[in-house]
């Protein structure tokens, strides 16, 4: 049995740190059984990790990698080669968002890259069309964040996209449907890359 180690249901959110979340999400689109557990980082181990037959398998990337070897899995299943490399990029954008300078530089790269994800998403469902993969755990892991109830990041605050807000929707209501999710409604409004 998989055991995943978290922060726990905090923020109105099924799991406090995104990573957890993209990790359970992963856990959840394999339809894996897994037990979660909280935990608090410790030396040499980062969130999220898990314990999978005595294995301790430390961070949401290589968590991935793991449960692709192990159990066979391809999150990405349908995408072409260059698809894959898109699915990457986007995932390498999305969890590189603490970036160096001022506040306002800072917001700045946020919201071009909130609306890069907005536009790269467009009309489709999910990031990479009809169903979801292994970039849409790591935007989930983000965007519900930014999108629930109560939060006041300085993006949030900068910026509505109600694209994003209903994929994220879709995306709590897949991989959480037992979650009571209480969406924030914004309306979908263009933000200058």
């Amino acid at each position: 049995m998989i055991t995943l180690y978290g922060f726990g249901e905090s923020f109105g959110l099924p799991e406090a740190c995104p990573q957890v979340i993209k990790a359970e999400a992963q856990l959840r689109m394999a339809g894996l059984a897994y037990v979660k557990a909280l935990s608090v980082p410790m030396p040499g181990r980062r969130l999220p990790w898990i314990e999978d037959d005595g294995r301790s398998v430390a961070g949401s990337h290589f968590i991935r990698l793991h449960l692709e070897r192990k159990y066979g899995i391809d999150f990405d299943s349908g995408l072409g080669a260059v698809e894959r490399a898109q699915a990457w990029a986007i995932e390498r954008m999305i969890e590189n968002q603490s970036g160096r300078g001022s506040e306002a530089e800072i917001l700045a790269q946020g919201v071009r890259s909130l609306s890069a994800l907005a536009a790269l998403l467009g009309d489709r469902p999910f990031l990479m069309g009809l169903r979801p993969t292994a970039v849409d755990a790591a935007a989930l892991g983000l965007l519900a964040g930014l999108t629930r109830p109560g939060c006041e990041a300085l993006l949030r605050r900068a910026l509505t996209f109600g694209r994003l807000t209903a994929y994220v929707d879709r995306m709590m209501a897949g991989v959480y449907p037992e979650f009571a999710w209480t969406p924030l409604d914004f309306p979908d409004v263009a933000v200058a890359a």
